[in-house]
């Protein structure tokens, strides 16, 4: 191989830099919710840079502030807040006009047991649930496996959510493969994964890919875009979320679905 030129070299170092500035800036777009923060409470923006910030109308139905101790023109007036508010009026805007993402539109399914229909009337729901969240549901893998799990146990599956590390390659080709924390669901032997809440991935700041993967429901090991690591069973955390909104609200619907009988678990 032969040795790079000075202009070679220069361009490589400036798009190192280019994609460092890149992160910086994603880092500063977003904040961990509150109560992953020790219960750190919101603080108000005052003073001179105090302003009220402008989110839109209110989207249909239930939305769910991401600090546990305020609404969410509150959090957006906050110093963690402040950052996400053009993504909540987004979010409010795609879910008043009824254009949120869905997955059953980009996903990989591989198996019949569920069926197909059952798989993607499935992953929309628990997708709509977790998505009520006002900054969207791509920093929501955590709630949308627990409540994934929850379902498919309650329609006689032994399921079980993993949480550990997940490695994604760039969707477009051009990039570096993007890793962080996550979880995921996987059931039956052979195993079978359900990887359902990486179709809005690019909309969590943190990731550098232009394009999200597709969601994954089929054969553990045979997901050649992605690989899980150190995942640990039987995760699922205590959310007030979860357990007083999201999964009662499910449980009932597939008990209306006639996915479950109305006496199961």
């Amino acid at each position: 191989m032969g040795k790079k030129t000075p202009s070679a070299r220069r361009q490589k170092k400036q798009h190192r830099h280019e994609l460092k500035r890149k992160r910086k800036r994603k880092e500063s777009a977003t904040r961990a919710r509150p109560e992953q923060q020790a219960g750190a409470p919101v603080q108000p923006v005052t003073g001179a840079t105090s302003h009220k910030v402008s989110l839109g109308p209110k989207p249909p139905g239930r939305e769910i502030s991401p600090a546990v101790n305020a609404t969410v023109e509150e959090y957006t007036q906050s110093l963690f807040g402040l950052a996400a508010a053009p993504m909540i009026r987004r979010m409010r805007q795609e879910k008043v006009a009824g254009i949120r993402p869905r997955p059953s539109q980009h996903l990989h399914s591989t198996g019949d047991s569920p069926n197909l229909p059952t798989r993607r009337k499935l992953l929309d729901k628990v997708a709509a649930l977790v998505d009520e969240n006002a900054s969207g549901r791509s920093d929501m893998c955590r709630q949308f496996a627990v409540l994934m799990k929850r379902a498919l146990v309650e329609m006689g599956f032994d399921a079980k959510s993993f949480g550990g590390r997940a490695r994604y390659n760039d969707p477009d080709g051009g990039g570096r493969p993007w890793e962080w924390n996550h979880a995921w669901v996987q059931y039956g032997d052979p195993a079978v994964v359900v990887d359902g809440n990486v179709d809005t991935m690019n909309e969590n700041p943190l990731v550098p890919f232009s394009s999200s993967p597709t969601s994954y429901w089929g054969p553990a090991g045979q997901h050649p875009d992605r690989s899980f690591m150190n995942g640990t069973p039987g995760y699922d955390p205590g959310d007030s979320d979860i357990d007083q909104i999201w999964w009662p609200d499910l449980k009932q619907w597939l008990v209306d679905e006639v996915l479950v009988q109305s006496g199961g678990k």
